[in-house]
């Protein structure tokens, strides 16, 4: 069909897959020029190879594609390019969907890390195109990061959470991250302190921060894990704190609390109670992880125990249960772990031996008979 001037332009008639015809602007005075965006149209429409696709998008609203556009590709031989851009799909406003998605199931202060770090990736309010994220383009911005080794994998974590959600949305086929390795040896804290220096700097803690200190000491908790603990997640009957949000699912675990810090638990339980008898309400009301990691630091300081933080009382928990010759499984399943793989590999040295094992049944061996002794004597007694 031939096209038609209307005012400064000529314009062109499209009829759509439906049968509907439009008017689609050619943007010219050039009368040659609009012939020929009007042949290429015959060419790819309903008389033509239906190449739907194309005229679809002329016809977008608005469009996602133009005349002019459509024209220089197909006189390149470079459709198959423009298919390629045309079905790609803006990355940026997924993230705020991918943030919003796992606000129900993290931490805030995990889902702000999330949104750093994705965000350093893929800047809010810029176009993003799907084509872009490649391997390449994440190696890229890891390399260029001047933290740790540690630190990138924080990163990598991110992004790979965020491409499971792209590819649950078919947004995603492929992740790219996946195939992104991060150089550089894993470097794990492993500073602790045994139970009469934990006294100590518990003696010079107030409350409520003696109690979370003392608790996360005899549980193996994440601290931020334990400060959304409510009334309704401790058992009392099997002396147990059920941890939710975790990230992971193993991290979703009802921890046991150790007998030595259970009265820490009651006497935090009476506080709470005072306040509300919601089962809802937190253990740990208006207590933030900064004020209560400066307040175990200012303590250990006072008793002159350095280079320790509250972070490393998961460390502590674990070398001690494991000193006394409890199992790897059991300090697995306490620090929410799939399996006992990371216990072995960072506190194998300070499983109990085979010889400290036989020990320590031979001391209760002697417990057993000297108790078995002392009860035939109070019966001789009798």
């Amino acid at each position: 069909m031939k096209p038609f001037l209307r005012g400064k332009a000529y314009y062109v008639k499209l009829c759509t897959r439906e049968g509907d015809w439009v008017q689609l602007a050619t943007g010219t005075r050039d009368e040659r020029v609009a012939e020929a965006y009007a042949a290429l149209l015959d060419r790819l429409g309903l008389r033509g190879t239906q190449e739907w696709d194309l005229l679809d998008a002329l016809c977008a609203k608005p469009p996602k594609l133009t005349l002019s556009d459509l024209h220089a590709a197909q006189r390149d031989g470079s459709l198959v390019a423009l298919r390629a851009r045309l079905d790609d799909a803006d990355l940026e406003p997924w993230v705020a969907r991918f943030l919003h998605a796992r606000r129900a199931e993290i931490q805030p202060d995990t889902l702000e890390h999330y949104r750093v770090h994705v965000r350093h990736f893929i800047p809010e309010g810029i176009a993003f195109p799907r084509s872009a994220y490649t391997t390449s383009f994440v190696r890229g911005k890891l390399d260029a990061l001047t933290c740790a080794a540690g630190t990138k994998r924080k990163y990598r974590a991110a992004l790979l959470a965020f491409g499971k959600f792209l590819q649950q949305h078919e947004i995603l086929t492929d992740d790219p991250v996946v195939r992104v390795k991060i150089n550089g040896k894993i470097v794990v804290r492993d500073s602790y302190i045994d139970r009469a220096q934990l006294l100590q700097v518990l003696v010079a803690m107030p409350e409520p921060y003696r109690s979370i200190a003392a608790i996360l000491h005899a549980t193996g908790a994440d601290m931020s894990q334990l400060l959304g603990v409510t009334l309704r997640g401790v058992d009392a009957e099997h002396r147990k704190i059920m941890l939710d949000h975790g990230k992971t699912f193993y991290r979703r675990r009802a921890v046991h609390v150790q007998d030595w810090a259970w009265p820490y638990v009651l006497d935090s339980v009476a506080r709470a109670r005072a306040a509300s008898d919601d089962p809802t309400t937190l253990l740990f009301p208006s207590v933030n992880r900064y004020t209560l990691s400066d307040k175990f630091r200012v303590a250990c300081k006072a008793v002159g125990i350095t280079n320790y933080t509250l972070r490393d009382a998961r460390h502590s928990y674990a070398v001690g249960v494991l000193r006394a010759g409890g199992p790897a499984q059991a300090v697995a399943q306490q620090r929410g772990h799939a399996n006992t793989v990371l216990v072995h590999r960072v506190y194998g040295r300070y499983m109990a031996t085979d010889a400290e094992v036989q020990e320590a049944h031979r001391k209760v061996e002697r417990r057993e008979r000297q108790s078995r002794s002392e009860r035939a004597a109070r019966r001789g007694t009798a």
